[in-house]
């Protein structure tokens, strides 16, 4: 960032969809810039209209307005922003003739990455959930997932949910045999999180399990509502300190140079989430219900350095009794199996997150750093940062 200092009021009208965990994560990163620049920000409720966009500017007599998710193109007009200049998050393209200054998630790398996770699972087959092409977003990540899942792309299915309205009966009726029609193991792609509460109350209806029939992974990592669904849900977390930190900078660069032509920036995932449903499907399925119950305890809690004992203490079985279930029908020891998801999560975030390498043994759930090295070296046959260069 350069020297230059300046002072004065933005405007952040924060998204009418009024996700709580985003738009405190966006405002941490423009904070971060804004006080570098001695600005005020002020956030102001998404406006209805054209008019009351261009009465709270006029108010204000802002620097620049920045402006987050909005699917209305009547509301941010030239005329209602009076000329100050202003930067969009996540408009879509179509929106404000598409020459405007946005920051936009990066759906290629959001496709790829949910790619990425399941094709590790040993599946039959893809599908992706969605929105119809009013949200140009959703089809952008269905796209980019077909294209990284390669051959296996080809024959991904996919279901489209109305854009911005809810679904009906009939649509519902559909979406059941959607479901009920997917090959088994099925790996699949949710546009975002919020369309589990479609998938799972269908897949309960239709038979089909979670993750032993479908591997699921969705978008956002709305943790209240990944953590609250049974079994939990995988997400892909977003960088959206990153995109208020672009947002910022980007106005920044507006108030500094007018003549500067419009451009897109893009924000990238952070990474994966593991939770319960993208426990491998092969492995999901067991007669022996207290072996499921310690696939669940291990997809919850492996990462955040629980121990095995930790691990089974909910589960009122002994230690001794819960290693030989859990080895006849899965071939491996209970620590065996928390260390792989660990080692996986090592080398996801190693792949496909910018994560110092010295902060990888404490995100997977070790204490001891060197511990951890060694353990993924002996797998890997890589150091880490070796294996970050290699696949990079």
């Amino acid at each position: 960032m350069k020297d230059r200092k300046s002072s004065g009021t933005v405007l952040f009208f924060r998204s009418p969809q009024r996700r709580e965990w985003p738009a405190k994560e966006k405002l941490e990163g423009i904070y971060r810039f804004a006080r570098a620049r001695r600005w005020k920000v002020v956030t102001i409720e998404a406006p209805g209209t054209a008019a009351a966009a261009r009465a709270a500017v006029s108010g204000w007599s802002p620097l620049g307005c920045l402006v987050d998710m909005d699917a209305s193109r009547h509301v941010f007009t030239p005329e209602a922003l009076g000329g100050t200049p202003a930067v969009f998050l996540d408009f879509d393209e179509r929106l404000l003739g598409g020459r405007t200054f946005r920051v936009n998630h990066d759906p290629v790398a959001v496709g790829t990455l949910a790619a990425k996770r399941l094709s590790v699972l040993g599946c039959a087959g893809y599908a992706f959930v969605g929105y119809t092409r009013e949200w140009a977003w959703s089809r952008a990540r269905l796209d980019a997932f077909r294209a990284a899942l390669g051959p296996a792309g080809e024959g991904v299915r996919h279901f489209e949910f109305p854009a911005a309205r809810q679904p009906t009966a009939r649509i519902r009726a559909a979406f059941g045999r959607f479901v009920a029609a997917l090959p088994r193991p099925c790996g699949l792609m949710l546009a975002n999180d919020a369309l589990a509460e479609e998938l799972y109350p269908a897949c309960a209806r239709a038979d089909v399990s979670i993750p032993g029939d479908l591997a699921v992974i969705g978008v956002d990592d709305d943790e209240r509502l990944c953590n609250n669904l049974r079994p939990s849900l995988s997400s892909i977390r977003l960088d959206f300190d990153q995109a208020g930190w672009l947002l910022a900078e980007l106005l920044d660069q507006r108030i500094a140079d007018p003549s500067l032509s419009p451009v897109v920036r893009f924000y990238r995932p952070i990474g994966v989430a593991p939770r319960e449903s993208t426990a491998r499907p092969a492995a999901a399925a067991t007669t022996d219900s207290l072996v499921a119950r310690i696939d669940r305890q291990i997809a919850a809690h492996a990462l955040d350095g629980s121990t095995v004992a930790q691990i089974l203490a909910p589960l009122d079985c002994s230690r001794r009794s819960a290693e030989t279930r859990y080895r006849a029908a899965r071939g491996k020891s209970i620590l065996a199996a928390v260390r792989e998801l660990r080692l996986d999560r090592a080398q996801e975030l190693l792949r496909d997150t910018s994560i110092p390498v010295a902060a990888v043994a404490a995100a997977c759930g070790y204490a001891r750093p060197a511990h951890f090295a060694a353990l993924f070296r002996a797998r890997t046959g890589l150091t880490m940062s070796a294996f970050r260069r290699r696949s990079r």
